[in-house]
C-alpha cells in the first residue's frame, strides 16, 4: 500500500471519530527580556512583535470556541518567549476567558508588577514563575543583572493580589549546571514567597549531535524539514548526575509548605545515570502519549503538531483540521514509528508515562 492510500485510509477512519483535542499551546511571541542558555526560543528573532489586528483575533475567537466544543476539559497554555513583554498576551487572554476557557501560563517574573491590573482582567487558573536558581546564580544564568531582585520584588507584591483572586501560584526551580548540586537549599530559600507548588524541573537538552540525527529522521520520514525541538541546543554536560540525585533524595525526605513536584518524574538514579549521559537509551522505549492531541498556534498563526509541524493556521476550522489530510498523514507516520525521533530524546512527554 503506498504511503499516499496510508493517509487517506487513516484519514477516512478518522473521520468517524475525530480525535480530541487535549492541549493547546499558544505562543503570542517569542520575543523575551532575558538570554536564557537552554532557551530554544533564543534562536528566533526577539524584536517586538505589534499586537494582533480585529481581523487575526475574530480567527483566534472562532477557533477557541470550536476548541470549546471539541473539549470543554481542554488545556490551554498561553506561552512566550516571555508572554507578559507582549499586548498579544492579554488580547488572547481576554478572548479565552470571553470563550468560557481557561488557561495557565508562565513567566519569567520581571514585569509581574507593572502588568498585574491586567492580568487581573482576564486571570489564568495558574501563574507559573521560573527560577534558575537563587540570587546571582539565577542572574548569571538568565544574562541580566539584577533579575533576581526584581523578581523578588515583584513576587512580593503580586502573589497576595493573585492569592486573593484564587489563582494558582507556583514556581519552576530549573535543573542546571549552577543549581544542580543545591537544590534543597534552593528550595529552602524559596519558602519566603508562598507558593502553592514548586516544580524542580529536568531540562531537555538536545546537544548538536542529536539535532543532527533528528533533522536527517525528520526529513527522511515526513518530507520536510524538523521544526523546532524544546531543548534545542541546551548543554547539560556539566551536570553531576550523581550529586544530583542525592540533592533529589534530600528533597524527598524533607517537607515544604508548598508541593514539591519532580518533574519528569526522574528520581532513581539508574534513570537519572542515563538521561545526563552523552548516549542516553531509555527514550528508546517510551511512547508519546500526547502528540495526538497536542496543537499549539505559532506567533504567525500557523497551527503546528509536535516539531512545529505545520497542519494549518487559525483561519481554518478547528473541526476541519482534527479530520485534515494533513493530520491524519502526520499521524499515521509518526505511529509507524519503530521508535520515537531522536528529537524525543529527552522531551518530558516520553518521560510523563
Amino acid at each position: 500500500m503506498s504511503g499516499g492510500l496510508v493517509c487517506y485510509v487513516y484519514q477516512a477512519e478518522y473521520m468517524e471519530n475525530s480525535p480530541a483535542l487535549t492541549h493547546l499551546k499558544i505562543f503570542v511571541s517569542f520575543a523575551c527580556n532575558l538570554k536564557c542558555p537552554h532557551c530554544v526560543h533564543g534562536q528566533f528573532p526577539s524584536a517586538p512583535v505589534p499586537p494582533y489586528d480585529a481581523a487575526y483575533l475574530e480567527k483566534i475567537e472562532r477557533f477557541l470556541g470550536e476548541a470549546l466544543e471539541v473539549n470543554p476539559g481542554v488545556h490551554i497554555y498561553l506561552s512566550g518567549g516571555e508572554p507578559l513583554l507582549s499586548r498579544r498576551f492579554f488580547q488572547i487572554a481576554q478572548l479565552i476567558r470571553h470563550s468560557g476557557l481557561g488557561y495557565k501560563t508562565i513567566t519569567n517574573g520581571l514585569l509581574l508588577a507593572d502588568r498585574l491590573d491586567s492580568i487581573l482582567e482576564a486571570p489564568p487558573h495558574s501563574l507559573w514563575v521560573t527560577f534558575n536558581g537563587l540570587g546571582d546564580c539565577h542572574d548569571a544564568m538568565v544574562g541580566r543583572k539584577g533579575a533576581f531582585a526584581r523578581l523578588s520584588n515583584a513576587l512580593k507584591h503580586a502573589l497576595p493580589v493573585l492569592r486573593s483572586r484564587q489563582i494558582k501560584i507556583g514556581a519552576v526551580l530549573m535543573i542546571n549546571r549552577s543549581t544542580f548540586g543545591r537544590l534543597s537549599a534552593d528550595l529552602d530559600a524559596l519558602q519566603e514567597f508562598g507558593f502553592d507548588e514548586v516544580v524542580v524541573q529536568h531540562l531537555s537538552f538536545l546537544p548538536e549531535s542529536f539535532l543532527s540525527l533528528h533533522r536527517d529522521a525528520y526529513l527522511r520520514v515526513f518530507g520536510r524539514p524538523s521544526g523546532f525541538c524544546f531543548g534545542e541546543g541546551a548543554d547539560g554536560s556539566a551536570i553531576e548526575p550523581e550529586l544530583l540525585f542525592r540533592e533529589i533524595q534530600s528533597i524527598r525526605q524533607k517537607k515544604f509548605p508548598f508541593r514539591v513536584v519532580i518533574f519528569p518524574r526522574l528520581i532513581e538514579k539508574e534513570d537519572l545515570m542515563d538521561y545526563y549521559s552523552d548516549d542516553p537509551r531509555k527514550w528508546l522505549d517510551k511512547r508519546c502519549s500526547r502528540a495526538s492531541g497536542e496543537f499549539w498556534i505559532l506567533p504567525d498563526g500557523s497551527v503546528t503538531v509536535c516539531f512545529a509541524h505545520k497542519i494549518g493556521d487559525t483561519g481554518d476550522s478547528l473541526r476541519q483540521l482534527l479530520r485534515s489530510r494533513q493530520f491524519a498523514c502526520w499521524q499515521a507516520q509518526f505511529r509507524k514509528l519503530a521508535q520515537p525521533l531522536p528529537g524525543c530524546a529527552r522531551c518530558h512527554r516520553l518521560y510523563m508515562n
